[in-house]
């Protein structure tokens, strides 16, 4: 995880800032649940997450823990309110892949998530294993020694394991109804799809804008299966041959586009992006690997997970992804950052994205 933050001396900005804790009780939370931590133990505020404040403490042993605490907003964006119930949705699943018979399909894989450690969900504290400085996805296609085939096939796998071995179980869709961030999603990413398109003067922004309201109200029920809900570069820790998978606040009962369409745009806009032939290369090799495994996983044990209408549901998540973080709320510090509408670049992912919209990609193809 720490690799995905920089030390920070302050969030500044925000009148909310008093919602936070402060050093004394992040301190007596950590040493509720870590062994070695004291009064006197180095903590660090790190940034470089959207959703929440995050720190490092240390023990005098030379070892660290993460804490983490979800304000009522989202952190990188204060004026946007965001439910702080997420962090004990994180809460809830770091427990069940650790406690929850229905999960064992996913060890093995080389790919898990944080251990973890103590939470505090009154006060919307977690605590957990700090992974180290592995780089994420987007940091790591520039460097060569990782194998991005083997890494992707391995994501794949694991991602549909997570969805199948979930599929119409009552138990995740009881507790993992998640529907506060499903919500948000809806207000900031779908309805905002709209205003988006106009901002670009797309002629046909009103029926653009419609298929991803549509879209994000489907999102915003119980679906049938658990879902990552956050699967996106920040969020894939790479080792040479294993992944950490963090940020679990966005977990849903839901549905699998919500994750294989999010990464899927993802890595296209990396692509997009990036002028070296070999980080092409190596994002086109985790792409087709990732969507390959997931798919043969699915149909191997039970393609009725994908129907027809995940398919839709896949090219329309797809395009409206990209259009928020090109046009949209999401489009600051990432990819596209200071690109305006007519820049160029801009018109090209566009023109991508109303073609995912209006159907003229095969959707879940390798």
């Amino acid at each position: 995880m720490a690799n995905r933050f920089r030390s920070a001396t302050g969030f500044t900005g925000s009148t909310m800032n008093s919602t936070r804790p402060d050093r004394n009780e992040l301190i007596a939370f950590a040493r509720r649940y870590a062994s070695g931590v004291s009064d006197r133990s180095p903590l660090e505020q790190l940034r470089g997450g959207s959703l929440n404040f995050v720190w490092r403490i240390h023990s005098p042993s030379g070892k660290s823990f993460i804490i983490k605490h979800a304000p009522p907003y989202i952190a990188s964006v204060p004026d946007i309110a965001f439910d702080d119930s997420r962090i004990v949705f994180e809460v809830n699943i770091l427990k069940a892949f650790q406690f929850r018979n229905e999960l064992n399909q996913l060890i093995g894989i080389s790919v898990r998530p944080p251990e973890f450690l103590g939470s505090d969900n009154r006060r919307h504290l977690l605590l957990m294993e700090d992974i180290g400085a592995w780089p994420d996805l987007l940091q790591a296609v520039r460097f060569t020694g990782y194998n991005f085939a083997s890494l992707g096939s391995n994501l794949g796998a694991y991602i549909a394991q997570l969805h199948l071995q979930t599929y119409q179980n009552k138990w995740f869709a009881d507790n993992f109804a998640n529907l506060p961030v499903q919500r948000t999603r809806l207000q900031v990413q779908y309805n905002g799809c709209l205003e988006f398109c106009r901002r670009a003067h797309l002629p046909d922004a009103e029926k653009i804008g419609k298929l991803c309201r549509q879209l994000g109200e489907k999102f915003n029920t119980v679906g049938k299966c658990l879902i990552m809900g956050d699967l996106w570069p920040y969020s894939i820790l790479l080792g040479r041959e294993e992944i950490r998978l963090i940020d679990w606040e966005l977990t849903h009962f839901g549905r699998p586009a919500q994750d294989v369409a999010h990464l899927s745009a993802h890595l296209w806009m990396m692509f997009h992006r990036t002028s070296r032939p070999s980080q092409k290369d190596r994002i086109g090799r985790f792409r087709q690997t990732f969507l390959a495994s997931y798919f043969n996983e699915v149909a191997r044990q039970k393609p009725e997970l994908i129907s027809a209408e995940d398919e839709r549901d896949f090219q329309i998540h797809f395009g409206a992804e990209i259009l928020a973080r090109t046009l949209g709320n999401f489009q600051n510090n990432y990819l596209y950052d200071g690109l305006t509408p007519e820049h160029p670049v801009i018109l090209e992912a566009i023109a991508e994205a109303r073609k995912w919209i209006y159907g003229d990609y095969a959707a879940f193809k390798p």
